[in-house]
């Protein structure tokens, strides 16, 4: 019995020769070249400071490493196999890679997602003294791990055998993907929001000017930004659950690429802004400055 109703099929066959192979090859080669620029950006920034490299870089480095095997699995297991073309013109066998690819990307993007969250947590843990504060964030650090753990549980389990998973012949008992998703995409938007939002009253309290309170205010909340992207990625969820998956995964894919780059580049923004800063008051004050500023001159 065919997946597809009859007007389905006519669409697809149709439209057999659609293709959105060349939008892949994009989708997930430019977030592994700002990851790794954004992290590399990061590193120097912190190696050339006071504090050198610590905890939440390497998180950050992890996060980095897992979202370029994210992209990486994408385009070794995608457009090679059929994805981003209608199922009807794929092989069965290549349906299979697909489907394969796609576990591998799943776990690197759960991986990718939580280790940017452990490296956030652990910035504000080295950057905030409070202690009530620090406790929020080390309670919300053991909400990220066990929320980690548990979907990555779940995806190892989620088909008994797991050759049913990517293997069509192979009959087994597996989860509704579009549930499981629904729930890691819900769970991982609320957990953001709240992460980014949770220094704000802290920073709020510090004695400084109001325009720097809203400055700092809106560095480390500009990753909510990426929240917005989870909400899109909820919109295209359905196309786990369906039977064109190897068109569908197209949009999927790039949504589940980017999200995790923009906490990246989000959360290195504050280390940017703090070295920009930095360097433009050391050349303020630097004497060759000071030289060729007309007040210091001598009549």
């Amino acid at each position: 019995m065919s997946a597809f109703i009859p007007e389905e099929l006519v669409y697809l066959e149709s439209h057999k020769d659609e293709t959105r192979v060349s939008e892949i090859g994009w989708v997930f080669s430019i977030p592994i070249a700002f990851g790794i620029v954004s992290t590399s950006l990061r590193l120097w920034a912190k190696s050339s400071g006071r504090n050198g490299i610590t905890l939440d870089d390497w998180l950050i480095v992890v996060a980095t490493i897992c979202l370029v095997g994210e992209c990486a699995a994408g385009l070794g297991y995608g457009p090679p196999h059929g994805m981003g073309r209608h199922v009807l013109v794929v092989t069965p066998h290549d349906q299979s890679i697909v489907r394969k690819g796609d576990y591998v990307f799943s776990h690197f993007y759960d991986f990718a997602l939580v280790f940017v969250k452990l490296g956030i947590l652990a910035f504000y843990h080295r950057v905030f003294v409070a202690p009530l504060f620090r406790k929020i964030v080390i309670a919300t650090t053991a909400f990220v791990v066990a929320w980690g753990i548990g979907i990555t549980v779940t995806l190892i389990l989620v088909c008994r055998p797991i050759e049913a998973f990517w293997d069509a012949s192979v009959k087994g008992n597996c989860l509704n993907l579009v549930h499981f998703t629904y729930f890691t995409n819900i769970t991982n938007m609320v957990t953001d929001i709240w992460i980014f939002l949770m220094p704000v009253p802290v920073i709020w309290h510090l004695q400084l000017q109001t325009k720097k309170k809203v400055l700092l205010c809106f560095i480390f909340s500009i990753g909510i930004a990426t929240c917005i992207i989870s909400a899109i990625r909820l919109k295209v969820v359905l196309g786990r659950g369906y039977a064109d998956f190897t068109w569908s995964y197209a949009p999927l894919g790039a949504y589940s690429a980017f999200e995790p780059l923009g906490g990246i580049i989000c959360t290195n923004l504050p280390i940017f802004w703090h070295m920009w800063r930095k360097q433009r008051k050391s050349e303020a004050f630097s004497p060759k400055s000071r030289s060729l500023d007309p007040s210091t001159r001598r009549p």
